[in-house]
């Protein structure tokens, strides 16, 4: 479990405690870039990595797999036009 890179997000140690309380293994990252990274390596080329959560926890993970990838970033939406 990580945390969006927003004000609002929770602490991913807060979701690691309620998982593990239900019986389920989870580790925290402190960063979806990190979360990625750490799933990437423990994981086959085959796997599946489902990234859930908020939209804003989403495209952290999109921009995080781009940058891996060497791949170019989307364009952003300029300051203040939202």
């Amino acid at each position: 479990v990580t945390r969006a890179d927003h004000p609002k997000a929770c602490d991913p140690r807060w979701l690691q405690e309620i998982a593990l309380g239900l019986g389920r293994s989870a580790a925290a990252e402190p960063s979806p870039r990190r979360a990625l990274e750490r799933a990437l390596a423990e994981t086959d080329e085959d796997d599946l990595i489902l990234a859930t959560g908020s939209l804003f926890l989403v495209a952290d993970i999109r921009e995080a797999w781009l940058q891996i990838n060497g791949l170019p970033l989307p364009p952003r939406d300029p300051e203040g036009s939202y």
